[in-house]
C-alpha cells in the first residue's frame, strides 16, 4: 500500500479569507489539483496545526489560532485520513477547543492522535486497518505555546507515555508510524536534539517518523538499528498555509510503500512529489510588506506551477525549485512527478 504525507495545515487569515462562502466554507477548492495524489494513496497523514473549535469559540487566524469545524470537515473531504493533533498550536484554544477539536474529528471518517480528553484516551495509539494491515499512528510534541493539562498534548519530554504508547503500537500494528512536532523554524538542516530523538523513536519501534514544525523541507534519512531501519522524515515543510518568502511556500508530499511480503512487512521506496502553495502577491507588495494583498490561495504540483508563478511575488522558477528541493531532501528520496 501507498502512503502519501504533507507537512502543516495552517489556517492563516488568507485561508479563512479564501474559503469563505456564503454561510459555509470551502477550504477543499485549495487542494483540487492535488486531490488525485491523495486518492490514489491508501492512507493520507496531515499535520492539523489548529484548533477546529471556532464555531463555538469564534474564528480566528495567526497567532492564536481556532478554524471552523469546517476546516478539519473540508481535509477530510481532500483525502487526509490521519490527522495528527500533537504541535504548538494544539492548546490556542485552551482546554475547551482541544477537546471540541477531538469532537469534530470524532465526527469524520479519520484517525487521529496526539491530543486527548483523559488519560486513557492518551494512552491509546489510533489504528487504521487498511489492505489487511494494521497501522498505528503515535503523535507528540516538542513544544506548545500555552501549557495545558499533561493528559491534555502528548510531549515527546514525557518519556513514559512516549514509551507506554509506542510498546501499545508495536504490540497491536504492522506498522508504526509516528508523527514528531520539533526542530527549529526556518531550519533546512536537522537539529542533533531531532537526530536523537529519532533514534530514540527508532529504537521503540517506529518504522516511520514524519516531521512538522520548521515549515520548511529538511533531509530524509533511514536510521539502521537492531530491529531493522527506521525512515525518518525530519521535516515535511507547509502544506496550507500562507507563510511568506521562499523556500516556506516549496514543499512535498512524502511517500512510501508498505509491502507485505513472505510474513515480512517492509517500508520501501520513499519518494517525494514537489508541491507549490500559491497566493497571487506582487513583487512590490512583499517588498512594501503590504500582507493584505495576498489573494487567491491555491495548492499546485510543482510542475503545474509555472503560470501561477507569474502572480507571485518569488522571483523564481519550477526548475530552481524543483533543484532546491531536491537538494534539501538528499539522497534517500526520489523526486517523482505523478
Amino acid at each position: 500500500m501507498r502512503v502519501s504525507a504533507l507537512g502543516d495545515m495552517l489556517p492563516h487569515q488568507t485561508i479563512l479569507d479564501g474559503a469563505r462562502a456564503g454561510d459555509d466554507w470551502d477550504f477543499a477548492q485549495y487542494f483540487s489539483d492535488i486531490e488525485p495524489v491523495l486518492a490514489s494513496s491508501g492512507l493520507v497523514t496531515c499535520n492539523l496545526e489548529a484548533p477546529v473549535a471556532g464555531d463555538a469559540l469564534g474564528v480566528r487566524a495567526y497567532p492564536a489560532f481556532n478554524a471552523p469545524s469546517a476546516f478539519a470537515r473540508d481535509l477530510a473531504a481532500s483525502g487526509c485520513d490521519a490527522f495528527s493533533t500533537a504541535n504548538n498550536h494544539a492548546l490556542d484554544a485552551g482546554v475547551a477547543g482541544l477537546e471540541g477539536t477531538l469532537d469534530v474529528l470524532d465526527g469524520l471518517p479519520v484517525i487521529w492522535h496526539g491530543t486527548a480528553r483523559s488519560a486513557e484516551e492518551q494512552l491509546q495509539p489510533a489504528i487504521a486497518e487498511v489492505l489487511g494491515l494494521r497501522i498505528a499512528f503515535v503523535s507528540a510534541t516538542a513544544l506548545t505555546n500555552i501549557a495545558g493539562p499533561a493528559t491534555s498534548l502528548t510531549m515527546l519530554s514525557d518519556r513514559s507515555t512516549v514509551e507506554a504508547l509506542m510498546a501499545s503500537a508495536t504490540a497491536q500494528a504492522d506498522v508504526v508510524i509516528v508523527a514528531a512536532h520539533w526542530g527549529v523554524e526556518y531550519a533546512p538542516t536537522v537539529h542533533p536534539s531531532q537526530r536523537s530523538t529519532a533514534e530514540w523513536l527508532a529504537s521503540l519501534g517506529a518504522d516511520v517518523i514524519i516531521g512538522t514544525h520548521p515549515h520548511v523541507l529538511e533531509p530524509v534519512e533511514w536510521i539502521e538499528h537492531d530491529g531493522g531501519r527506521t525512515l525518518v522524515w525530519y521535516s515535511l515543510g507547509n502544506a496550507l498555509s500562507s507563510q511568506v518568502d521562499v523556500p516556506r511556500v516549496f514543499s512535498a508530499i512524502g511517500q512510501f510503500d508498505i509491502v507485505a511480503e513472505d510474513g515480512e512487512v517492509e517500508i520501501r521506496d520513499p519518494r517525494a512529489i514537489p508541491i507549490y502553495m500559491h497566493f497571487d502577491w506582487s513583487v512590490a507588495d512583499r517588498r512594501a510588506g503590504n500582507l493584505a494583498t495576498r489573494s487567491n490561495p491555491h495548492l499546485y504540483l510543482l510542475e503545474d506551477a509555472a503560470e501561477p508563478l507569474t502572480r507571485s511575488a518569488w522571483e523564481t522558477t519550477v526548475e530552481e525549485q524543483r533543484a532546491a528541493i531536491a537538494a534539501v531532501l538528499g539522497p534517500a528520496v526520489t523526486l517523482v512527478d505523478p
